[in-house]
């Protein structure tokens, strides 16, 4: 996903420390999901978690959003192209702070969505190495192969 031969030094910290947080069996599956938002971050692809792009309204945690990939949150749309979200998972997303199960399962989601559609068709290859790397331990299997 990343061009060849960019540096990404800061990328690749935050990797280094989402895998020492694995090791250690803390929160594998939202730091993951904050991984992915960091990572779609450094190649320019920064995810709008604060306002409604069509108006600019604040996020509200108890409304419903569809998060269009390419352009943001939108509170109506019947497009059907985008990832439906509560405001309370965007404003997780914002802060890295998840307080509901609902909160992770949309997050995984939308991100999984958002890093495909930037992939622009390509495989993610790394789905397939975590499986591998990890098929002893359930919980970083299930991380990995969703």
């Amino acid at each position: 996903m990343l061009p060849r031969f960019d540096p990404y030094e800061g990328l690749f910290d935050n990797y280094d420390e989402v895998l020492a947080k694995m090791a250690q069996d803390t929160d594998l599956e939202w730091n993951l999901r904050m991984f992915e938002k960091q990572l779609l971050q450094y190649l320019g692809y920064g995810m709008h978690l604060e306002n409604d792009v069509d108006h600019g309204k604040r996020i509200d945690p108890d409304c419903r959003y569809c998060y269009l990939p390419g352009t943001g949150p939108v509170q109506l749309d019947n497009s059907g192209d985008g990832v439906w979200v509560h405001g309370s998972t965007l404003l997780a997303l914002d802060t890295g702070k998840v307080r509901a199960n609902r909160e992770r399962k949309e997050a995984k989601v939308l991100l999984r969505t958002l890093v495909d559609y930037h992939l622009g068709g390509q495989l993610l290859r790394t789905r397939a190495v975590y499986a591998r790397l990890f098929s002893s331990n359930s919980a970083v299997n299930s991380v990995a192969a969703d």
